[in-house]
């Protein structure tokens, strides 16, 4: 198993980190890191692993409710 790289929280933001790269260098991004992979999802791995891909994270507005909404229609339904 691959050892995350240090920049690199979790095993899903790995993946979701080398899916979006990956896109990139499909679209015709230059490579960061030499590699000997010549697909894009391998050379965008061998690229985290370097710590070459700069990212931020942030939050995102969702549509999704907060604590007390989905409080108030629990109760609701349990009232119904």
């Amino acid at each position: 198993m691959l050892k995350l790289p240090n920049n690199v929280s979790s095993k899903y933001l790995f993946v979701l980190l080398a899916a979006e790269r990956a896109k990139q260098l499909q679209q015709g991004a230059v490579p960061l890191v030499s590699t000997a992979h010549a697909k894009p999802t391998y050379r965008a791995m061998d690229e985290l692993h370097a710590e070459k891909v700069p990212f931020l994270l942030t939050e995102k507005d969702t549509d999704l409710p907060d604590e007390e909404t989905l409080s108030r229609r629990k109760q609701e339904e349990t009232e119904e």
